[in-house]
């Protein structure tokens, strides 16, 4: 797994819980340490030059902080991190089907409620 290259990350978002005690300086090591931890989850910005690697993918409201999750499968869309699934659904199961995954994508992306698409079968 590797960390999110989404450079812009999920402003305003913490990751919680902490995978080391170590504060980083730089993105890029908070990043290279990330990948080599087991612990880690992802990354949170907390401040300038200020990094932490993070031992959960739960994100808490925090203004000024960034954070990027651990996990090629992972995406965000207004502004919440979600991991596609393997038909493709918006919200409750039973709405609309969408044949695509780019067609849920773009669907999802139109509505200011919607936090990602599940795929099921």
């Amino acid at each position: 797994a590797v960390v999110s290259t989404q450079s812009t990350g999920l402003s305003g978002k913490k990751l919680t819980g902490y995978a080391d005690k170590k504060t980083y300086t730089s993105r890029k090591n908070a990043f290279k340490a990330c990948k080599a931890s087991t612990a880690c989850k992802g990354v949170t910005k907390e401040g300038t030059n200020k990094f932490r690697i993070n031992s959960s993918t739960t994100t808490t409201v925090v203004s000024g902080y960034k954070a990027w999750t651990k996990g090629s499968a992972t995406k965000v869309s207004n502004n919440y991190i979600w991991t596609p699934k393997a038909k493709y659904q918006l919200g409750t199961p039973g709405k609309t089907v969408y044949k695509t995954k780019a067609l849920a994508a773009a669907a999802c992306a139109k509505s200011s409620t919607c936090t990602g698409y599940t795929k099921y079968g």
